[in-house]
């Protein structure tokens, strides 16, 4: 009888596992480590990525440094090809030193990665990163407060780190963030379905940490680790009251 129950446990335990891996196989693909040019994700005959209205009320976040200060604007929308989550930044620089970065987080391969279908470039695994300067034209982008850039540059680079976690968008040489500048639209297209507050930086010879809108874990996935360890606890408690029974 003992042995029929941990069977069972087991086999539930191992069925959670199972149901986990087609998600986790489908993700299991390496970041983006090497510094490339941004996507352009400007409404084109290919269509836009962003169709609709933004899913949150805009996070406004203030940047300070001992060296400059700034705010930065996220929210999130959905992704009119792929159904799932786009992640839009904005940056305005107030006072103090041109800004030579933005990174945003979490962008963990488990959460983001995907193959995009990419309208505009070639389809691949990970998350397409690129920027756009055409707000006035978008009604969803409005509505979330965001506005035309007053910068003279976009970011020339854009990367991830060796983790996944961090996309970064560069702003080097000449093409740094000066005060009273915006940014054009910072996007991160993603295959997550999820979203909460994450973690950014703003950074120069300093770095401001601001709040910013990430993905976050599938509740799919934290549903079947919570099976799987309701699994443990039940075949140890077995296991303990059968031999106290003996």
């Amino acid at each position: 009888m003992v042995m029929i129950y941990c069977k069972r446990i087991a086999m539930i335990f191992l069925g959670g596992l199972l149901l986990a891996i087609p998600s986790l196989q489908a993700v299991v693909l390496p970041p983006v480590t090497v510094a490339v040019a941004p996507d352009d994700f400007t409404a084109s005959g290919a269509g836009d990525i962003i169709a609709g209205g933004p899913l949150a009320v805009t996070l406004v976040s203030p940047a300070v440094s001992t060296t400059f200060t700034g705010v930065i604007k996220s929210n999130v929308y959905h992704d009119s090809f792929t159904g799932d989550l786009d992640f839009v930044y904005q940056y305005t620089a107030l006072t103090g030193e041109t800004i030579g970065k933005i990174t945003v987080a979490n962008f963990n391969p488990s959460i983001a990665d995907g193959i995009f279908a990419d309208p505009f470039g070639v389809g691949g695994p990970g998350v397409d990163v690129g920027i756009r300067n055409d707000v006035a034209v978008n009604a969803g982008l409005l509505a979330a407060g965001f506005i035309p850039s007053l910068g003279p540059n976009p970011p020339n680079t854009v990367d991830r780190s060796n983790a996944g976690a961090v996309v970064e968008f560069n702003f080097e040489g000449p093409f740094g963030i000066p005060p009273g500048a915006t940014t054009e639209l910072l996007i991160v297209r993603t295959h997550a379905t999820t979203f909460t507050t994450g973690k950014g930086g703003i950074i120069d010879s300093q770095t401001a940490n601001v709040n910013v809108y990430a993905p976050s874990p599938e509740p799919r996935l934290v549903g079947l680790a919570a099976i799987g360890l309701l699994g443990l606890v039940a075949f140890f408690f077995r296991r303990r009251k059968v031999q106290v029974t003996e």
